[in-house]
């Protein structure tokens, strides 16, 4: 293995699902309002969702642990009424995160949405224009979901649940970048 190139994946695999992390696990919405920089985390969320993917498979390329991602499942969603809110639950199946990776790599379309007014557009498309504004002037924020479209098809999954798998694929690989001489994460300064 080598070792700059596997640190190197490593790192960016970590850079990309802290900032993730924060994105999923953030209510900025509830403490500071609707902004234009509700747009721009998003758009940031989305180029860490493909750096943490190319990081994620150039690491289990780099050291022959595919088998690893595709033991892991992303399970899928399915919207969930809330009063007149949608939010999102799991669904009964799932994707493994080594599909999901190469998916999101090769995705022809890419969007996160963070609200329920941009889920209910998506999933019910309504020219309606009153049921469009009323819809926005009650939106709120839910849980980031991802939807991917491939040539694979279209797939929709919360976005915590791929840097899940990824945090516990990271703590794994370190054991066997361990193993070859390689260093990183809390096993650097051991």
């Amino acid at each position: 293995m080598d070792k700059f190139l596997c640190t190197q994946a490593y790192n960016d695999s970590v850079d990309a699902v802290a900032r993730l992390a924060t994105f999923c696990t953030s209510d900025y919405v509830k403490k500071i309002g609707h902004g234009q920089y509700e747009d721009r985390a998003v758009s940031m969320a989305s180029r860490d969702m493909m750096l943490m993917c190319i990081s994620l498979r150039r690491l289990a390329e780099l050291t022959a642990t595919q088998a690893m991602l595709r033991q892991e499942q992303i399970r899928a969603f399915t919207p969930k009424r809330q009063g007149e809110n949608l939010d999102v639950a799991d669904a009964g199946h799932g994707y493994s995160a080594w599909d999901i990776l190469g998916n999101v790599i090769h995705a022809k379309l890419l969007l996160i949405v963070t609200d329920d007014a941009e889920l209910k557009h998506l999933l019910y498309a309504t020219n309606d224009i009153d049921s469009i504004l009323q819809a926005i002037t009650k939106r709120k924020q839910i849980e980031p979901v991802c939807f991917i479209k491939s040539d694979k098809g279209a797939k929709g999954f919360r976005s915590l649940h791929l840097v899940k798998a990824a945090v516990r694929y990271l703590e794994d690989i370190e054991d066997v970048l361990g193993d070859n001489r390689i260093f990183v994460g809390g096993l650097m300064f051991d």
